[in-house]
């Protein structure tokens, strides 16, 4: 579709957004596809605002349509018993002030503090998933988030269709329209394929923590590291497992890897790996495995609910058992030799990866969004109906 230029607002208006989200410190994949979508819609004509609990930084580059603003909560954790109510109030008082048309929590988890707050006030709320409905970290939270959003939201975003159906299915009573809108790719994809099969570099990047799972990784290339000396292992990441992650590899006497921090030049990755791994424990959809189908790299990747699967389903990688670290090294020891498949499953990485491309996520957007706000009381109909 072709977006009107206004923002989708009347009389001259552009249409008001607010995205709430934790913070934009983190060089991570929520923050990423947040700045990515802001922005485009800003470019679109929306009047867009990010709006943080805790710091007015972002580790990704923002137009100047975005404007970031912070709630001021204290760096750290949100403290549930004595940070919830001085929370719900520092944000009805900003979107009082501000009086966006539409607020998207970014993390459904937000939606417990977000949408009982603003109940009566004539804004949409939207959730925003950025995992599965499966997936609650342990905490109960996180599960009422979900109901939350089912049942005092007007719209909720998945990541992908087999999560929206999980949505209906667990909410058959949910008051949002629920929609799976894919994340888009953060950078405009190369206009010809740039993968070498002569690279002989293993990629992963994400966090250092327990959900992606890197301590299998590293159990996976032991079993391959011996099989390949021209190969190494590249792993870009930081946190809180940094240190147990190289005792590991110290264990399994590992001589061929290397731990980087995270680099702003991620798309040079991408350019010089010969294969990616995704060992996932969890995904919502996995924005480096996008990333790296985008730049034609082949990839192995635990099918972890979800994400995986539909990213690799014009065929540009192979899918193992969740957990499974047999079959990880398995299949990497198998596209490692053959040269001829890694070929192949880079070109339909590539074409693959074009479902992606950040004006077709967009168009997806600015119909969701559709031409303005509705009363706040009025659940049907088209998510957004100016009155």
């Amino acid at each position: 579709m072709s977006p009107p230029s206004s923002g989708g607002g009347t009389a001259g208006k552009p249409v008001r957004l607010t995205f709430l989200i934790d913070s934009m410190s983190a060089r991570a994949g929520m923050e990423r596809v947040t700045a990515t979508v802001s922005a485009g819609l800003a470019g679109q004509g929306f009047d867009v605002q990010i709006l943080t609990l805790r710091g007015e930084t972002s580790a990704f580059e923002l137009p100047a349509g975005v404007q970031l603003c912070s709630l001021g909560l204290p760096e750290g954790p949100l403290r549930m018993r004595g940070e919830t109510l001085p929370l719900m109030r520092a944000l009805r008082q900003e979107v009082q002030r501000r009086r966006p048309d539409v607020l998207i929590v970014v993390d459904t988890f937000l939606s417990v503090f977000a949408f009982p707050a603003l109940l009566d006030l004539p804004v949409r709320r939207v959730a925003w998933e950025h995992f599965n409905l499966q997936t609650d970290l342990g905490m109960r939270s996180r599960r009422l988030g979900k109901w939350v959003a089912a049942h005092l939201g007007h719209g909720v975003v998945t990541l992908t269709e087999r999560d929206a159906q999980q949505w209906r299915t667990a909410f058959p009573r949910a008051s949002a329209t629920i929609q799976a809108i894919p994340n888009p790719l953060s950078f405009a994809q190369p206009p010809v394929n740039p993968y070498s099969p002569e690279s002989r570099t293993v990629l992963a990047i994400g966090r250092l923590d327990g959900q992606k799972g890197f301590d299998l990784l590293l159990s996976a290339w032991a079993a391959a590291e011996p099989t390949f000396p021209e190969w190494r292992l590249l792993l870009y990441g930081s946190g809180r497992e940094e240190e147990r992650l190289r005792q590991q590899a110290a264990a399994l006497g590992l001589q061929r890897w290397e731990l980087r921090q995270p680099t702003p030049a991620v798309e040079q990755a991408y350019r010089s790996a010969g294969v990616y791994v995704l060992s996932s424990r969890h995904e919502g959809l996995p924005m480096v495995l996008m990333e790296s189908q985008a730049y034609g790299v082949p990839a192995v990747a635990f099918d972890c609910p979800t994400g995986p699967a539909e990213l690799l389903a014009s065929g540009g990688g192979v899918l193992v058992e969740p957990g499974n670290v047999t079959q990880l090294a398995g299949a990497l020891r198998e596209l490692l030799t053959d040269t001829q498949a890694r070929q192949r499953m880079s070109e339909r990485a590539y074409q693959g990866a074009q479902r992606y491309e950040t004006e077709r996520i967009l168009a997806q957007w600015m119909a969701l969004l559709g031409s303005g706000r509705a009363r706040p009381g009025n659940m049907t109909g088209t998510l957004l109906h100016r009155t």
